[in-house]
């Protein structure tokens, strides 16, 4: 019987390692989905950005061009 209680233990411990490899994983995941959505945050007011840029040098543009014309 002391054979199967260190077999026990071994499992309890290769368990335990696969619980905290678990976390461990979890963890990772949610800080590069936190990262992943700031990003995406980030790119979308850049590109409304460029809109707005290209928006008022459209303007811009069409007021110069008609005082030339």
């Amino acid at each position: 019987m002391p054979g199967s209680a260190r077999i026990d233990d071994i499992r309890a411990d290769v368990r335990s390692l696969e619980a905290s490899q678990r976390r461990s994983m979890e963890n990772i995941e949610t800080r590069l989905t936190h990262r992943i959505d700031g990003l995406e945050a980030r790119v979308g007011q850049l590109e409304q950005e460029d809109k707005n840029f290209l928006k008022s040098s459209s303007k811009a543009g069409g007021v110069s061009g008609g005082v030339v014309g």
